[in-house]
Parts: C-alpha cells; structure tokens; sequence
C-alpha cells in the first residue's frame, strides 16, 4: 500500500507535477494508489479520482498522465446496502476520472496486476472468486460463496485480514520454535510474512501485523525493550501520519482499537484465576467485536463460533493458494478446498440464528465502543456499583430500541431506495403492508436491502405485500422476500381491490384487461388516503393509462405522488398532472441508470407545474412519519 504521503514524496523527488484540483477536460498526471480487476485509484497530489479501466493492470506506484475529464463521484446506492460511493469517500476519492488516452511516465518495475488476472482465469467459478477474496481482498458478490459469507456477516474471514494473518503467524511461530531458538524463528516467520506481502498490501490489517512484528524482531535484535502498547500506538500514528484516510477504514478502528482495548483491560484480565483467564479473555475479545457480527440490523448470534471455525478453515486455503500463486496452479486441489469451503458455509447458514437490533448505525457504534470506555474507566476506579449501572442502563435502551413500542404510536410510508426499481413501505401502527419489492440482478435484493430495513423499522412481518406488475424491478425480490421473511397475503390480481387493511383502505384504478405484450398497462394504480394526505402510487402507468383514468374519475386528486416509470417520458403526461395536482412527486430511480430516468422532459414539466420533486438517488429512502401522540388522531 503506497499511501498519499509516499506517493507525494516520490513525485516530488522525480520532478513529476501535481494536477490542481479540477472538473474539466485535461491532463491529469499523478500516481496510482489502489488497484482492482475494473478500476484503479489516482493520486494527483491534490484530488484522489476513481478511474474505471476493464481489465485493469495498473500497479500501486505507477505514474501516469491521463488525458480525460473528472466528474464528481455519483455510484448507485441501495437502502442499507454497501455503498461503493461511501467506500470511495472514506479513502479520500471524491471524484471520477474519464480517461481518453493514458500515458504511463513511470512503470512499477514488480509487475503483479497480470499475473494476479492470469492466475484467476486457471480457475472456474466459484473457487475464482473465492481465492479473488482470499488472497486479493477483492469482493465478488456474485460468486455463490462470497455472496453466502456476506449474508452470514462472516465475509471479513475470506480475505487477508490482519486477524487471519496473525493467526497463521502465530501457528508459524508455534511450528518453528520446535526446531529453532527463538530468535532465529522470529527471523523466519517475519521473512514468511515479507513473501506474503503481495497479497496484504491493501489492507490496513496486514501492515498493523507486519510493522508489529518487525519492531517486535529489531527490539529482540537490537537488546532494547518497547512494551506492546508502545509498538501498537506507534505504529497507528505512522500509518495515520502517511494517509489520514486510514483513520476512516474499518481495518485501522478495529484493527488498533481491539488490540490496543485488550492492553488496558490486561489488568482487569489478571485478577481472575489462572484456569479461567482464556475464557476471560475469550469473554473480552467477544464484547468489543460485537459490532462486527451485527449485519442488516441483527445480530449474528453464532457469529463467533462460525469465526473460530472459518479461519482454520481459510488459512489452509489462503496458503495453498499463494503457494499456486508463487508455482503452478493447484487447481484440482483448490477446487476440492473451494467446494468444502462452500459447503461448510451452506450447513452452517441453516444455524444462522439472528436477533434483530433496529437500526444499528455508525452512531450506534460509536455510543456502543463510548459506553464501553466509560464503563472500563469506571470500573478500573473501583466504582463497582456505579459500573453496574452502566451496562444495565445499556441493556435496558438496547430494549427499549429492538421492541417495537414506537410502532404503535405512529403512522409511516417510506420510499425504499432499491436503485432503479419501485418498493414502497407502508406502516398504519402495527399493520404493515409492502407495495413492490425491487429486484437486481446482481445481488439478492431482498436479504441485502429489504429484510434489513425492516429490522431497523422493528417489523416482525408484513401483513401484505402487492405487487404492481411483473416488471423485475418491482417483483424481482419477491421469491427470496417469500422464502426469508413472514408475509401473511400477497396480492397481485385487480380483483383484489378495493382492499381493506385495518385503517387502510387501497383503491386500484387499473381495471383493463390484461395486456400480454406490454407489462406496463397491466401495472396497478393504487390510491390511498392516509396520515391526512392523499397518495397515488402509479408504479409503472404508461401516458394512455393516465389519460384513461382521468377520463374515468375527472376528480382523482393527490397530495404525493409516486411518479410513474421512475420519471420517464412515458410517464406523467402533462393532462394528467394538473388533474391530480400532487403537492410532491417521488421518483423511485437509481443513479447513473441506463435508461436515463428521469426525463429531462419529465423534470421540467415539474417545474413548471409547481411540483417538489424528491428522489431516491439524490436523498436515498424517503419517509414520511406521522406521531400519533401528538398529532391528535
């Protein structure tokens, strides 16, 4: 990992100039700080770009003159699911390079990138994209066994983390102290790891672990000693002085934060008895990763067990691959290894148990690891009275936010931000409906997105689900959403309106035959007066319907609504606007998609209307609340 304060160096030291922070057509020359298999990223000294190249085989270190235009950085995001964009954003990358024609100044002498692609392709799906995450830290969602892991919340022990590789360190020095003084071990394990350094030197995880360890060798070498802590928080500040951006990644708070966390609580460690301190310890390590086994608003109960069982599992794997990296490919016995892997993860999802957490967030994390710190001071102070309090208190607010209390005393619709896609979810208290699922091809849209934002809004089941039409971007969720999730009715048929759920009262005004060469005059469109406002929901109306059903109900009238085909020019004729003269529009549509929703067209009749528009790919899921305690209703 080449972070920003070498790469500043070495520019400076070879006279190559820095580009000015720009969004214009020109040249921007500079160093490549991280590449993957599809995109590389670009260092000008002053901006860091996202630059897409199929086929990628830039190097870290590489230094290039890229004639192109930058953009700011605009990825599509889902509801609660992982945010490329964020991910982007917390290494300093605000911005998006279109390169014309790239001129490379300076070449990496050790080339890797080719012959990482070359190793990969010997292999078939999925032991591919299992040892693309194993060894490369590349996250193929579309690979059956990373996909799985990242359900289970168990993903972060398919790459070279630091936690892997101490563990396979430590098995190393276990291995070679049977023939060796410990000196001379320490020395053959630390050139073991130097070797694995192609593999690590993207994550935070193996530098905290490879500088540990070579202070480690010199203090042994050198007769001068340094305790732990020392070393730890010496290392954190260095890495933190090179790239400041290594503050915001998960590997470096929790990487750090962990072992610097068992130092200070070693004294409280000691006091128990000999026979019991690995238990104890185990108990220590298990509290401050608790965060880690939360995924989608719950909490992966086997979580840890699956993690003491995986990486024994994967360190044999992630050794014989980089052995086939280094030799000739191990491809029988790696697919045989793949398979086991997989399968293990399969028998161990049926025993997946989750405990929903509502919405566990960033700000959620940082009370829980603040509350932590709290109650360890306290504790170390003798306080012991006091230091019960703590973690009671914590219990009893972890309570009052799983159960749903709050549900009953309030009203609520949100626009689910699925990407191009419609999923609308409607709460009146405790009865719940879902209009609409989303659906991707690329990932299980359900289990990802849906089920998720359900957990965080403490709803156990949905009483209804409709589906407007058969288009995948509205029903493509639906099998999995069956399969994982409680639903007591689904409703597709127009025969099913109008329909009756508690104090809601759906009204579909889409009565045409079916239509079997367009789906989209077959899409329901649905009214409902709720929370003191009229909805239309139109999901994927053509301009006919519109015309249609105002022909048919001239005094259809709403206060919002869902815009019909996510704001194409299809859609939202302008006759059909001024009759039901919405005070708001929502646009459910995903960013950069390639449809070009919404329509430039669409947007300006809007306008010109007086119509507030809000949309999914600006704000992300959008919520109306009502509460009932105070409303008056």
């Amino acid at each position: 990992m080449i972070t920003m304060g070498v790469a500043l160096l070495i520019g400076f030291v070879l006279g190559i100039p820095k580009t000015k922070a720009r969004t214009d057509y020109g040249i921007y020359e500079g160093i490549v700080i991280e590449n993957r298999e599809n995109y590389f990223l670009f260092d000008s000294g002053f901006h860091r770009y996202y630059v897409y190249e199929r086929d990628c085989e830039r190097e870290e270190g590489d230094f290039l003159a890229i004639t192109g235009k930058a953009t700011p950085l605009k990825m599509t995001s889902y509801e609660g699911y992982f945010s490329f964009e964020s991910y982007l954003n917390k290494k300093g990358v605000d911005y998006e390079l279109h390169a014309y024609e790239t001129e490379v100044k300076f070449a990496r002498p050790l080339r890797l990138a080719s012959r990482e692609n070359k190793f990969l392709k010997s292999f078939e799906e999925p032991t591919r994209g299992l040892l693309s995450s194993v060894l490369f830290g590349a996250k193929n969602y579309s690979n059956d066994t990373v996909a799985l892991a990242a359900s289970m919340n168990a993903l972060a022990f398919l790459s070279v983390s630091g936690m892997i590789l101490s563990f396979f360190l430590r098995f190393l020095d276990w291995f070679f102290r049977l023939g060796f003084k410990d000196k001379t071990a320490d020395t053959i394990v630390f050139i073991i790891a130097t070797l694995l350094f192609p593999f690590g030197i993207h994550k935070i995880g193996f530098w905290r672990v490879y500088l540990g360890r070579a202070s480690a060798l010199a203090s042994t070498i050198s007769g001068k000693t340094t305790t732990p802590l020392t070393r730890t928080s010496v290392i954190g500040i260095a890495l933190f002085l090179l790239n400041p951006w290594n503050a915001l990644q998960s590997g470096y708070l929790i990487g750090f934060g962990l072992s610097i966390f068992m130092m200070l609580t070693a004294g409280n460690r000691v006091r128990y008895k000999r026979r019991d301190r690995k238990a104890i310890d185990t108990v220590y390590l298990l509290v401050f990763l608790a965060p880690l086994f939360i995924k989608g608003n719950a909490f992966h109960v086997m979580g840890p067990l699956y993690s003491a069982m995986l990486i024994p599992l994967v360190g044999p794997f992630a050794a014989l691959g980089y052995l086939s990296f280094i030799s000739l490919p191990f491809v029988s016995v790696l697919n045989v290894c793949s398979s086991f892997l997989n399968g293990t993860l399969q028998f161990l999802e049926n025993f997946d148990l989750v405990v929903t957490v509502g919405q566990f967030n960033d700000l959620t994390t940082f009370i829980y690891y603040y509350g932590l710190a709290i109650f360890f001071i306290i504790k170390d102070q003798g306080k012991t009275l006091l230091a019960q309090i703590v973690p009671l208190a914590g219990v009893v607010a972890f309570i009052i936010d799983v159960c749903p209390f709050v549900n009953y005393a309030s009203n609520q619709v949100t626009f689910l931000n699925v990407g191009q896609g419609d999923c609308i979810f409607i709460r009146n208290q405790n009865k719940t409906v879902l209009i609409d699922t989303g659906g991707n091809t690329s990932f299980d849209m359900a289990k990802e997105v849906d089920i998720p934002f359900l957990r965080g809004q403490r709803v156990s089941k949905l009483d209804y689900v409709i589906i407007t039409h058969g288009d995948a971007d509205h029903s493509g969720a639906l099998e999995s959403l069956k399969k994982n999730y409680n639903i007591k009715h689904i409703i597709r048929d127009k025969s099913s309106f109008p329909l009756t759920i508690g104090d809601l009262r759906f009204i579909n005004y889409n009565e045409n035959d079916r239509d079997t060469k367009e789906e989209n005059n077959n899409s329901l469109v649905l009214s409902l007066e709720f929370m003191n406002k009229k909805w239309l929901f139109m999901g994927d109306a053509p301009e006919a319907l519109e015309r249609q059903i105002i022909k048919e109900h001239p005094d259809l009238d709403c206060d919002i609504l869902k815009a019909g085909h996510h704001g194409s020019d299809t859609s939202s004729c302008e006759e059909f606007l001024k009759c039901v003269t919405p005070e708001v529009a929502i646009l459910s549509v995903g960013k950069k998609n390639s449809y070009g929703h919404p329509s430039d067209k669409v947007l300006a009749r809007f306008d010109r209307l007086g119509i507030k528009v809000r949309r999914t790919d600006v704000e992300g899921s959008i919520t109306y609340r009502q509460n009932l305690l105070f409303s008056g209703n």
